[in-house]
């Protein structure tokens, strides 16, 4: 079975807080473990190991969601092999502030196992921190292979002021029952505050080739319980310098304003001033 529907990014923009309100509409099936990496990381066990993750979902539409089809290492790879692959399939995007996201984008460095240096280093240095935040940049192969109405577009900050309504109109876009809304709304889900890396036991274990079906076997509370023991918090620092700022203001602000006028925002839908 193909899915009906992936949340493809942006990461660290609310995709986990989208996916935790598709599981919870009764017409939603989403993969539990949420995110398959199939298109980025795992394209190498072939499409029939992607469609079998489907095959006991139950619902009027099933889907999954993996941030890094959209990161600046996998997004025009993956747009390719999505197009080919699952053409029907209707994509959602999650944007945020682009300055925003780079704090949490770099405290997911470090959940990575990737040892990075600095924020300032990173900022200057990497390959994923800004191009990450080129959220233009990042959909444009997309939007090259799908047709416009197969893209939905979500902002973080509309969701946060009008959060049933962000929610029906996504509904509507995957065609289930746009009134439904569970109540209370979920709190804020994977943000810098909860992100940790791991300790040396579970480093080993991860490089087990039978880690994977293992992990997603498990039931999500009792890896929630067993966080604590195999993960230790990340504590970084993450401000801001006014040249530090600036710098990254001239990296992101051009590919920003084509992403908001190319989605009806106004240019000064995001502000540019250090806070």
């Amino acid at each position: 079975m193909k899915p009906d529907f992936i949340v493809i990014g942006a990461q660290k923009c609310g995709t986990t807080t989208i996916c935790r309100e598709l599981e919870r509409h009764p017409e939603v099936a989403l993969f539990p473990n949420k995110e398959t990496h199939f298109f980025s990381f795992r394209y190498g066990r072939g499409l029939e190991w992607y469609e079998g993750l489907f095959e006991d979902l139950e619902g009027v539409v099933v889907g999954e969601g993996s941030p890094s089809y959209t990161t600046g290492e996998f997004s025009a790879l993956a747009a390719e092999r999505m197009a080919r692959d699952v053409p029907e399939a209707k994509l959602i995007f999650i944007a945020r502030h682009p300055l925003h996201r780079l704090p949490s984008g770099y405290v997911q460095l470090f959940a990575s196992e990737l040892e990075p240096k600095s924020f300032e280093e990173e900022l200057k240095q990497s390959p994923k921190l800004i191009p990450a935040s080129c959220f233009h940049a990042r959909l444009k192969e997309f939007r090259a292979r799908f047709p416009e109405d197969a893209l939905h577009v979500i902002f973080l900050e509309d969701l946060k002021a009008d959060y049933a309504g962000e929610l029906a109109r996504l509904f509507g876009f995957l065609g289930v029952d746009p009134t439904y809304a569970e109540a209370p709304p979920l709190a804020p889900q994977n943000t810098r505050a909860h992100k940790r890396v791991d300790r040396a036991i579970l480093r080993r274990a991860r490089k087990s080739p039978r880690f994977l079906s293992l992990n997603w076997m498990l039931p999500m509370p009792l890896k929630r319980a067993l966080v604590p023991l195999l993960r230790r918090k990340i504590e970084v620092d993450v401000s801001w310098t006014p040249a530090l700022h600036e710098y990254a203001v001239d990296q992101i602000k051009e590919d920003a304003e084509r992403f908001l006028e190319s989605n009806g925002k106004p240019l000064d839908y995001w502000s540019w001033e250090m806070r």
